[in-house]
């Protein structure tokens, strides 16, 4: 073969290899958008699923702290029951055991008003980023451990006391 021919096939081939080399590099450079797209759009879906997480727990401190309240207002009762059939109202035993109630009632009031006040600037806490969003979950996420640990020791100390009514009541109507 003629060198010109051979030059002229060898730049053709480097044309055609440029060319393809061009073509890589801009389906390599969208590849790289399109992947930085995908990522922010998944740090978006993650941030907006911890935005959803701390309203839905803090959703959960409030209903939780309203049932404390109930709960603790028939412990309240109950013991004051228990106090007209064991013969001890007035005393202050009873007493003591309804302020304890009251006590543990109170204390779980300052983490309903934080959860309400943090729904209430939902707008504020939704532009907060990851950490901050994590860190607001887990305090929230703390302070429904606490609530429901009172929650768990009022019902339990609701079952005893309805225990001792019932067996009470029990006594008076055999002695009626």
């Amino acid at each position: 073969m003629d060198p010109g021919t051979l030059a002229a096939i060898s730049a053709v081939t480097g044309l055609v290899g440029a060319a393809g080399g061009l073509f890589a590099a801009v389906a390599a450079f969208r590849s790289a958008g399109t992947a930085k797209d995908a990522a922010n759009r998944a740090q978006e879906v993650d941030r907006r699923g911890l935005v959803r997480d701390v309203a839905t727990v803090a959703n959960n401190v409030i209903a939780e702290t309203i049932r404390v309240d109930d709960i603790g207002n028939k412990l309240k009762q109950a013991h004051q029951t228990l106090a007209t059939f064991s013969g001890q109202s007035g005393g202050s035993r009873p007493k003591l055991f309804i302020d304890d109630v009251q006590k543990k009632q109170r204390e779980v009031v300052p983490l309903q008003q934080e959860a309400l006040a943090l729904l209430e600037k939902r707008e504020t806490f939704s532009n907060s980023n990851e950490d901050e969003l994590a860190q607001l979950l887990a305090k929230m996420e703390g302070y429904l451990v606490q609530i429901r640990r009172v929650k768990e020791k009022f019902i339990h100390d609701l079952e005893s006391v309805e225990r001792d009514n019932q067996m009470y009541r029990e006594k008076a109507i055999k002695h009626t």
